[in-house]
């Protein structure tokens, strides 16, 4: 006689006890996924926390050196600070005494000393101030574009003395193909012409003239200025 499937006792009981062990295995299943996302999540907690313990103790260290560095800077100008203050208030020890009796002796220019100077567009000297002339000639300069010549303008003399040919520095007959002088003249235009003050030229009609100089000596005197853009002088000098 055979037995149904459904009716036999022993297959009832093993499919009643796989039930429990089933779920048991997937609540173990599931505790165990828990307490690897547990873990997980605290290992990554302490590596993060770690981190950011490590930057703010490089942050705390630099701000060590950071004021470190400030407070010796402080300390220095504060002594330099004292140190001045020190110097300014301590009493002049080295004190020069002289005698009542003893003569004040003051420099004074010697009637055969003075300072030169040159006197651009004309070829003499002042005659209301001591004054004596050197010698006379014209303006002159280098060209913009040589080399080796006169970088400034120049009062060339009138009477030039060339040495011997064939010496060095000497003038070459027919070799002049260094750098040149060139005498300045006038090149004015007509609104040009009424601004400049022709009174102390020696010509009104300047235009393509030579640039004269003269080489004055002025006597009795110490020192020699220019001031560009003044025809008057500072108060104590004279024009």
């Amino acid at each position: 006689m055979k037995v149904s499937e459904y009716n036999d006792p022993l297959r009832h009981r093993v499919v009643k006890s796989k039930a429990p062990v089933l779920a048991r295995t997937l609540v173990l299943l599931v505790t165990a996924g828990f307490a690897l996302v547990v873990a997980f999540s605290c290992v990554f907690y302490a590596a993060h926390a770690q981190h950011r313990m490590l930057q703010f103790q490089n942050e705390l260290t630099n701000m060590k050196v950071s004021l470190h560095k400030r407070s010796a800077e402080l300390e220095s100008r504060v002594r330099r600070s004292v140190s001045r203050n020190n110097f300014v208030k301590k009493p002049i020890k080295h004190v020069v005494k002289r005698n009542a009796n003893e003569p004040v002796v003051v420099t004074t220019p010697q009637p055969n000393a003075g300072v030169t100077y040159i006197r651009w567009g004309r070829r003499d000297c002042p005659k209301q101030v001591e004054t004596s002339l050197v010698y006379h000639g014209s303006a002159a300069g280098g060209h913009h574009t040589h080399t080796g010549g006169s970088t400034d303008v120049i009062c060339l003399a009138g009477n030039i003395s060339y040495t011997e040919e064939r010496v060095k520095g000497g003038y070459i007959t027919g070799k002049q193909a260094n750098s040149h002088l060139y005498g300045l003249e006038y090149r004015d235009s007509s609104w040009v012409n009424n601004l400049l003050d022709y009174s102390l030229t020696e010509n009104v009609a300047v235009q393509y003239h030579s640039v004269p100089c003269a080489l004055c000596m002025a006597t009795r005197r110490l020192n020699q200025l220019m001031i560009p853009g003044r025809n008057e002088c500072p108060e104590g000098w004279f024009l």
